[in-house]
């Protein structure tokens, strides 16, 4: 019966045939139902006006093929932010690293320097850098990103609110600095795992503070909050990969579509627990990106 879907909608490729189907529908519901509670939609690209006032209509290409729609500016700044954040770390990681070549080392912490005294900005080192590189998916400037890894990075930022309303934070205060010694010193999972240069414990511990402030939970109930909140992390990324076109392979590799860490929450503990810590950094690191963001 038709009063059991709380949703019903109209597609074809032809207008008519749309508006057909859907007052058909529409009139077997009000023979069915007393009480009118399932809403009626038809997709009109055209703008079309309908007389019925029960019927929605959708679609219309002057409302989504605009500049506002087809590209959120805030959404793409922000998404940019939070990758340069991670662009930066992988540079001072390549600095560090001895099994790198000497000069691309020297090179590298060059551009660093440059970047820490003004000298040059971020993006522009991340290009010169990106210039000294064949593989494409090495690269690290926001405009040498492929199409889906821009997409990865605003995906991720959406999901960001989700996370801060399971821990009432819906508006976090970003310039509250007081830490609570005992969150500092709370055993949180897989924190230890990360160094300084991957993860800023200063922002994390700021977070988890007031999210202990807002929820009313002790410490123990909130380590339980961030583990779920990993784990919807990984069911997210796992989410965006897949309609991607990804699927599981033991190696990951860009050309093939195939990815290592597209398991479930229990398989990845067992067959790379050695990565199921980047879905912690990604909730430990949301006021950072904040931050970085504002």
């Amino acid at each position: 019966p038709l009063n059991s879907y709380t949703d019903i909608l109209a597609c074809h490729d032809a207008e008519d045939d749309a508006l057909r189907g859907i007052h058909y529908l529409w009139d077997r519901y009000h023979t069915q139902a007393l009480v009118c509670e399932t809403r009626f939609f038809v997709h009109l690209p055209s703008g079309r006006q309908i007389t019925n006032h029960e019927i929605h209509a959708f679609g219309p290409k002057n409302n989504i093929c605009c500049k506002k729609f087809v590209i959120d500016e805030h959404l793409e700044l922000a998404a940019r932010r939070s990758h340069e954040m991670y662009a930066r770390k992988e540079l001072a990681k390549i600095a560090a690293d001895l099994s790198v070549e000497k000069e691309t080392r020297e090179v590298v912490a060059s551009l660093l320097n440059e970047v820490s005294n003004n000298e040059i900005s971020l993006n522009a080192a991340l290009k010169r850098y990106d210039a000294l590189q064949n593989n494409q998916a090495k690269k690290l400037a926001w405009d040498n990103l492929s199409l889906f890894k821009r997409d990865s990075n605003k995906a991720e930022y959406r999901h960001m609110k989700i996370k801060l309303a399971a821990l009432k934070l819906e508006t976090p205060d970003l310039k509250n600095n007081d830490v609570i010694e005992q969150v500092k010193t709370f055993p949180w999972p897989k924190l230890d795992e990360f160094s300084e240069a991957e993860l800023d414990r200063g922002p994390a511990f700021q977070m988890l503070t007031q999210a202990k402030m807002a929820t009313g939970l002790d410490l123990e109930q909130i380590k339980l909050c961030i583990d779920d909140l990993a784990e919807a992390e990984h069911a997210r990324w796992n989410a965006f990969h897949v309609l991607n076109n990804y699927r599981y392979g033991d190696t990951k590799n860009e050309c093939l579509r195939t990815h290592d860490c597209l398991l479930g929450w229990q398989q990845m503990g067992e067959k790379t627990p050695g990565k199921v810590k980047y879905d912690y950094q990604n909730v430990y690191e949301i006021y950072a990106v904040l931050n970085a963001v504002h």
